[in-house]
């Protein structure tokens, strides 16, 4: 009796394996392919100066944002990630990234870093990523955040909100790497310059 049980186990197993073979033989697993951004940013600021001072850059961003996977968002209800299509790092962190360097390429601050906590010595530049994603209903790319600058004495000198949808030409995730570029450097573009005229504006007082 025993015997029998165990041959039928044996026999359940063996098609249970073969099963899987051949499943994987027939199916492949999908390439996961990696996207970057590319932003080339030129300083359009013709303020003049330079500040003794170190800026931190403290961005935040949900859970989802702070994962490298693509996003697509389906319905104003329903965000669908793409475990096969990823960026080249977590798009809190590269929005971090492109601010520091373009902050940087001023010439004007004496450093500028990527910071996890704000601190009492530094300005700070607080940034919170809500949306980088494609919206699929109208096959556009989100960018959305808010951000602040705080003096290295904790008073608020700039706040803004900076949304943008650009129209994708397909759906494709090259096109909306593309377009996320250009919203970003846009971005880059209203939000730097205001940066530095701010800072100024408070060495003169």
């Amino acid at each position: 009796m025993l015997l029998e049980r165990g041959k039928k186990v044996n026999k359940f197993f063996a098609a249970a394996m073969l099963t899987m073979f051949l499943l994987l033989s027939c199916g492949s697993i999908p390439e996961t392919k990696i996207y970057s951004l590319n932003i080339t940013y030129e300083n359009i600021s013709q303020l003049q100066g330079t500040a003794d001072i170190v800026l931190g850059i403290l961005a935040t961003a949900p859970r989802h944002l702070s994962q490298p996977y693509l996003l697509i968002r389906n319905s104003p209800y329903e965000l669908t990630t793409e475990f096969y299509a990823k960026w080249e790092a977590p798009p809190v962190r590269m929005i971090s990234e492109a601010f520091r360097n373009a902050l940087y390429d001023l010439k004007f601050f004496k450093d500028v870093r990527i910071v996890t906590a704000q601190r009492v010595d530094f300005y700070c530049l607080k940034i919170n990523l809500r949306r980088f994603e494609r919206f699929g209903e109208s096959n556009t790319g989100v960018l959305e955040f808010d951000y602040d600058l705080l003096t290295n004495d904790g008073k608020n000198v700039l706040h803004g909100v900076y949304s943008k949808e650009n129209p994708l030409p397909d759906n494709s995730f090259n096109s909306l790497a593309e377009g996320l570029s250009i919203a970003l450097k846009d971005a880059l573009t209203q939000i730097v310059p205001q940066i530095k005229e701010k800072i100024l504006d408070k060495q003169k007082k």
